[in-house]
């Protein structure tokens, strides 16, 4: 038999364990809203990437993260390669979808003069990996001087951010 003070004991462990949730589902949507200001920034750096996607030197701390909704989701193979890129090369990236409970589809945008536009676009996805590659030309869409740097972002077809990183075209 439950006693009174029993029950406001009770009371007060089910109401600590709902604000507990509560509390933790605010700071993953505080997390990925501040994932997502980051990755609408201004580019600023680059990881460097050979031909098979080896990172060379020290990469940018910023780049290609997984962002906090999909954390275990979804995953970067490699980052993308080759980067900087030859202004009539691809790009190449790899996406590993590991459960579409969150995501059925993939958008990926460029950042370049002022505004983001849309490179590549696949209303549906399987798990396993999808790849892309894109044309230097289509990221610098049709610049004839393309060489700088382009921050590309990857998002659900819910426009949440997963993965954001800079790409060079030289």
């Amino acid at each position: 038999m439950i006693t009174a003070l029993n029950k406001k004991n009770l009371y007060t462990v089910l109401i600590l364990i709902l604000n507990l949730l509560v509390l933790s589902g605010c700071n993953q949507n505080s997390d990925q809203r501040d994932f997502e200001q980051q990755a609408f920034s201004v580019p600023s750096g680059i990881t460097e990437t050979d031909q098979e996607g080896v990172v060379i030197g020290t990469p940018d701390p910023d780049d290609w993260r997984i962002a906090p909704f999909f954390q275990g989701d979804i995953e970067l193979i490699l980052s993308p390669y080759p980067n900087p890129v030859l202004s009539n090369g691809d790009l190449r990236i790899e996406i590993q979808v590991n459960f579409l409970e969150r995501i059925s589809g993939i958008d990926i945008r460029v950042y370049r003069l002022s505004s983001f536009y849309r490179i590549d676009d696949r209303p549906q996805v399987s798990t396993g990996i999808t790849p892309f590659t894109i044309g230097a030309n289509i990221i610098a869409g049709g610049n004839p001087n393309p060489q700088g740097i382009y921050r590309i972002i990857i998002l659900d077809e819910n426009e949440n951010v997963i993965t954001y990183g800079d790409v060079e075209i030289e």
